[in-house]
């Protein structure tokens, strides 16, 4: 892989996406879902980064966490990921918990609002690739 500054086209495909998701603030509940996710995500990343020491990293923080929640929300809504089991979840990062919740009830929002969107693009952005700065991180 050829290495780049920034993953720009990567990144602005994540930003997207993201922005579509906000309807899952705006549900009956009125827990804004998708803000909450990207929280636990910025939380984890952030704790992450310190203890992997200082890195050349080639995203930001927020960048990656709306990676994860966008990744998780897709991957959960098409089913590349089967939904975990109570049990289960005990052993899962807080972000993909309250993910897999809101994508086993809101999968036909988070499908229709990504809509025209290559849905296993999304799923497969590789993080590790992202972060240090590869062409393509969206080939695993």
């Amino acid at each position: 892989m050829t290495r780049v500054k920034s993953n720009t086209k990567t990144t602005a495909l994540i930003v997207h996406a993201y922005s579509l998701l906000d309807c899952l603030n705006d549900i009956k509940t009125g827990a804004p879902y998708r803000d909450l996710i990207y929280e636990l995500s910025l939380v984890g990343e952030r704790a992450h980064r310190r203890y992997a020491g200082k890195g050349e990293y080639k995203v930001s923080v927020r960048t990656a966490a709306k990676l994860f929640t966008v990744r998780a929300l897709v991957q959960y809504a098409t089913k590349d990921i089967k939904l975990p089991t109570v049990a289960g979840m005990l052993e899962m990062r807080s972000d993909y918990q309250l993910a897999a919740m809101v994508a086993a009830n809101h999968s036909e929002m988070i499908l229709k609002a990504l809509a025209g969107m290559n849905l296993r693009e999304l799923a497969a952005i590789d993080y590790v690739a992202m972060v240090e700065g590869h062409a393509d991180a969206r080939l695993q």
